[in-house]
């Protein structure tokens, strides 16, 4: 493996790491009434904060609670100010703006890796979220 070959896998790793970390801990998540979460939904929220959970949409995290879907709305609502397609829409969107800073992947692949079925939809929820288009994004 050439030096330079080696020195752009390590900087690819690195970012992947970055971005984890960034959605992680710097996601903005409501903290309205958080003092008074259930546990199981503290626990809940941080599983639904990895990649793989949060690209697996609303079937994945009514799977992880164990609850209904009906008791998870409602939860959701009630502690954290937020509907469930909200929240996990909210922790895709993160995750896309932290690829675009940090990967050279393309917009289209970002989309689809960060779990949104369509581009209209991802291109809807950034450009309300950051005010510019992916692409725009990007280049700032």
């Amino acid at each position: 493996m050439s030096l330079d070959s080696c020195v752009l896998l390590h900087a690819t790793k690195m970012r992947a790491l970055l971005t984890n970390i960034f959605v992680r801990y710097f996601s903005e998540i409501p903290k309205e009434n958080s003092e008074n979460i259930p546990l199981w939904l503290s626990l809940l929220i941080k599983d639904m904060e990895k990649p793989e959970n949060f690209t697996a949409g609303t079937k994945r995290m009514i799977e992880l609670s164990g609850k209904s879907r009906e008791h998870l709305s409602r939860s959701m609502q009630k502690h954290l100010n937020t509907s469930i397609s909200n929240f996990i829409n909210e922790l895709r969107i993160n995750y896309s703006a932290n690829l675009l800073l940090y990967t050279n992947a393309s917009v289209l692949d970002i989309c689809y890796n960060s779990g949104f079925g369509t581009t209209s939809q991802f291109y809807k929820l950034f450009k309300e979220k950051y005010g510019v288009s992916p692409k725009e994004f990007r280049k700032l």
